[in-house]
């Protein structure tokens, strides 16, 4: 991949990576350029904040507090 490719997705990929306000930012950052190195990113974002709410929904219907209590903080 070109390194002009890289620096011009650069913001649009490092947004992404902040939960889905982040996700959604980048996606309207991207949505005119469709920077292929902002796109992997964003997908990749998605993905690892959706994970990260599958398994807190998951730990947090444990009943110990001990349990579910530290992946929210």
């Amino acid at each position: 991949m070109e390194q002009k490719i890289i620096e011009e997705g650069k913001t649009a990929a490092i947004t992404s990576y902040i939960l889905i306000i982040g996700f959604l930012i980048a996606l309207s950052m991207n949505s005119e350029t469709k920077n292929e190195y902002a796109t992997f990113h964003i997908r990749q974002g998605l993905g690892l904040s959706l994970t990260f709410i599958g398994l807190g929904l998951i730990i947090s219907n444990f009943e110990n507090i001990m349990i579910a209590a530290p992946m929210w903080i």
